[in-house]
């Protein structure tokens, strides 16, 4: 099983979706600060249907969508994201 897309939905009660993919079937997980409030085993074939069947059958009106594509690229980086300095001041 792995994550297909992720929803951070404008909702009270929900503040993430999160659809995974099971072997062809999508599961959609609920939660609510970091709990898991709901799951839904979802009808649809195809990861825009699911996104249509979780807005509808979990209210959210209003979100982002966030679809994962790529699970090859798993390596870890270990660069900073900016120079650091060695102390305060420079």
């Amino acid at each position: 099983m792995h994550c297909v897309a992720v929803i951070e939905a404008n909702r009270p009660g929900l503040d993430t979706v999160i659809i995974w993919d099971d072997n062809g079937r999508l599961i959609a997980f609920a939660y609510e600060e970091g709990i898991v409030r709901m799951t839904r085993p979802l009808a649809a074939m195809t990861l825009d249907d699911g996104v249509n069947e979780v807005r509808d059958n979990f209210q959210i009106i209003e979100g982002q969508l966030t679809r994962i594509r790529d699970w090859h690229d798993t390596v870890a980086r270990t660069d900073p994201v900016a120079p650091i300095p060695q102390r305060w001041g420079g």
